[in-house]
């Protein structure tokens, strides 16, 4: 097409991501596919939009797939509002076809082939996903213990509740060893539908395997006349353990977690905070609790 020549229009059947094969076979030339305002970073696929993020990702490669392709895995919890492990946001898309097909295999993507059934399978955002409770299983094999742990608690998370702990339950039990089940059963008896955050659980999980108490999560506490919940606290001890994200530098939610911290403080609470960091390297923070006679 010469620069600067208005582009044909296109059919109204090209609304969303679609494959090359679809759009020749409803008209649209080879010479159109290849004009500049559209998107062709997904080898096979053309868009009139440019295709970022996940949703967009996954209609750009379920475009060019057989029928009954579905989205699995993380990206299916993504798409469910999951918070997951943090990796690369260009991590690729998880794409399944049901057995006996082979998996799907792409640029892009992490193919797979799943024995799936109907109950299995839901529709978010207009998208075939697996249910939060069947991704939760298939990711149990290739996540470390603690987020599994941190993804099942917003699965159960009051009172948002996606699944019960029960159905979690039934699928480890039905699942083959070599597809997670033991770490799936180790992961139901560290779960608690209190935790409010990804980090809090990785924290709280993290404490418990290494030996110490579990602690409370969330749960109402009386200081200088005021109520307060904590993240995790150890009542016996009066210890409370608080993470700090990103949005406590904000000097306005700075200067309210201080006073916070005083009154507690001045109610004979010792107040641990503690950022991404330590929930990455937690050793300092044991050392702490140790101290603090928190034991097993």
């Amino acid at each position: 097409m010469p620069r600067g020549q208005r582009p044909t229009p296109l059919p109204e059947q090209f609304a969303g991501p679609i494959a090359v094969r679809d759009a020749l076979a409803i008209g649209v030339s080879l010479t159109r596919l290849r004009a500049e305002d559209l998107d062709d970073s997904v080898w096979g696929v053309r868009a009139r939009a440019r295709i970022i993020g996940t949703r967009a990702r996954c209609e750009a490669f379920l475009a060019r797939m057989p029928p009954g392709a579905f989205i699995s895995h993380l990206t299916a919890l993504e798409l469910h509002e999951i918070a997951l492990p943090r990796t690369s946001a260009d991590r690729p898309i998880d794409i399944a076809l049901p057995t006996p097909s082979r998996a799907p295999h792409a640029k892009g993507i992490a193919g797979h082939r799943l024995q799936i059934s109907e109950q299995d399978l839901s529709t978010v955002k207009g998208l075939p996903v697996t249910t939060a409770g069947r991704a939760w299983a298939d990711v149990a094999r290739t996540i470390r213990l603690p987020d599994l742990v941190a993804i099942g608690d917003q699965l159960i998370q009051r009172p948002r509740g996606l699944v019960t702990a029960e159905e979690l339950a039934a699928r480890a039990n039905a699942a083959p060893r070599h597809l997670g089940s033991g770490r799936m059963r180790r992961a139901l008896e560290l779960l608690d539908g209190a935790s409010e955050s990804y980090p809090e659980s990785l924290l709280r999980v993290k404490i418990v395997l290494a030996g110490f108490a579990s602690p409370r999560v969330n749960q109402t506490i009386r200081a200088g006349g005021r109520t307060f919940r904590p993240d995790l606290n150890y009542p016996q001890q009066r210890v409370i353990i608080e993470y700090q994200g990103d949005y406590h530098r904000d000097q306005a939610q700075w200067r309210a977690d201080l006073r916070r911290r005083l009154l507690l403080e001045a109610a004979g609470w010792t107040v641990i905070e503690v950022t991404w960091s330590e929930v990455m390297d937690p050793a300092p923070l044991f050392e702490r609790l140790r101290a603090l006679g928190i034991t097993s």
